[in-house]
């Protein structure tokens, strides 16, 4: 067999997949005669079968690895926001969680003076509650608007019953006061809403110093005759 016939037959048996059968008229190099049909047995060739197997079941170990991991940290994501909404939850604004909200508060004795319920011709109804978490403040608080009567018997009451009545240009305790003033979350601005006295008059129903002011809790009312409004409140911290 001369060098050029010999060359055509290792290109050709090269392209052979291993263990697949050829029939063929002369002896060839590195096939394994059973008859007339040879069968590819170079080791050279048929050796590299195991290696690609190898690297395909790398590859897929890899990818599952990779989907794991993904899946993995996916879940601890949503279990910690899971997590950090219930012990951190958000102030509660919805007007319809009011009676509920009150009946978890009424074991303080901190909302005895809230209405049991919203009247049904009050406007513009602004709520807001935070339960205690660690170390944070709680609140509770309604504002409302209502007619210049039902603002006047209001204030009459909070009169009798308060221990101490500021005007709402006082942001900060001073000497004079016996608690530090509420923080309103039911205003658009809290830190300035009481900057006007003629706006709001707040009257203290009661107040607990639990160390210095770090902690406490005061209940009361805030009550505008120019704007006809009312605001409930009730802070523990």
């Amino acid at each position: 067999m001369s060098i050029r016939a010999a060359t055509v037959r290792e290109r050709q048996v090269s392209t052979l997949t291993p263990g697949r059968s050829l029939t063929v008229a002369a002896p060839i190099p590195f096939l394994t005669r059973t008859n007339t049909t040879y069968t590819l047995t170079s080791p050279t060739i048929a050796g590299k079968m195991p290696h690609m197997s190898h690297r395909r079941q790398l590859i897929r170990t890899c990818l599952i690895s990779i989907v794991a991991v993904v899946f993995v940290f996916g879940l601890s994501y949503a279990g910690l926001r899971w997590l950090a909404r219930s012990a951190f939850p958000d102030d509660t604004t919805d007007v319809s969680a009011y009676p509920s909200t009150l009946k978890e508060w009424s074991a303080t004795g901190l909302v005895s003076h809230f209405p049991p319920h919203i009247p049904p011709h009050a406007k513009n109804i602004k709520f807001s509650a935070r339960p205690k978490i660690l170390q944070g403040g709680a609140h509770i608080q309604i504002r409302m608007q209502l007619s210049d009567d039902e603002i006047g018997v209001i204030e009459a009451q909070l009169k009798e019953a308060a221990i101490y009545a500021y005007d709402g240009n006082n942001h900060h305790m001073d000497s004079n006061m016996i608690s530090p003033p509420p923080t309103f979350q039911t205003l658009n601005d809290p830190e300035t809403a009481f900057a006007s006295p003629a706006r709001y008059k707040l009257y203290v129903l009661s107040a607990k110093d639990k160390g210095a002011w770090n902690h406490g809790e005061t209940s009361g009312a805030a009550v505008s005759t120019t704007n006809h409004e009312v605001i409930y409140w009730a802070e523990s911290w």
